[in-house]
């Protein structure tokens, strides 16, 4: 009852009887797992994919994706700012990968190496004009009977054309998979607002 979703995908590995992998997807999602508010999520996504090198270690993706994102019943409306309760996302993105681990899901050894880059204009239908580039590198080395294992990224965001980077698509950290001392996703972006509990004066009011 909290989630509901619908996903269909198709994939085709030799598009167009070229050495190119596409994939189509589409989804649409209504979700009331955070109390606070319900989001209607729609997503489509095309892409294409192929290997640079005969040891397929070396991939690019190419993709376009169109995302629709709208917020209802908040339960504290100054939470979230109006421009960020319905956003669109058209974007055009591409993607460099290096993955020489042995294991993907175990890995002992090896690098794995991703840099995305990607424009989302409103000549597309996007409701802002961005740009954002992410890049990651994955490390891992034997080490007797452990393994060192360490990440670093790089996340920039930036608007062009006197626009703004929604909410959504700035960049997030926290927990114990990423920075510890932090809850999951509390180091990033903050809004103060004062909340209080039913029945009380402004005086019994937090900020949270």
């Amino acid at each position: 009852r909290l989630d509901q979703r619908l996903l269909f995908t198709y994939a085709d590995p030799h598009f167009r009887w070229t050495n190119w992998d596409s994939l189509f997807s589409l989804s649409v999602e209504r979700t009331t797992e955070n109390p606070i508010f319900t989001a209607r999520l729609g997503d489509g996504t095309f892409q294409l994919q192929r290997y640079l090198d005969p040891a397929k270690t070396k991939t690019v993706q190419l993709r376009y994706s169109f995302q629709r994102t709208t917020l209802t019943n908040l339960l504290i409306p100054e939470l979230v700012l109006p421009e960020d309760r319905s956003v669109r996302l058209s974007t055009i993105s591409g993607s460099w990968i290096r993955d020489t681990r042995d294991k993907p899901l175990d890995a002992h050894r090896g690098i794995y190496d991703t840099i995305d880059l990607s424009i989302t204009p409103t000549a597309l239908g996007s409701s802002a004009n961005f740009v954002r580039f992410l890049g990651r590198e994955a490390y891992y080395l034997p080490f007797k009977k452990m393994v060192w294992a360490n990440r670093v990224q790089v996340g920039l965001a930036a608007p062009f054309s006197g626009s703004r980077v929604p909410a959504s698509e700035r960049f997030f950290s926290g927990g114990g998979n990423s920075l510890r001392g932090f809850p999951i996703n509390g180091a990033g972006p903050q809004r103060l607002v004062s909340v209080c509990p039913a029945g009380t004066s402004t005086a019994d009011c937090n900020n949270n």
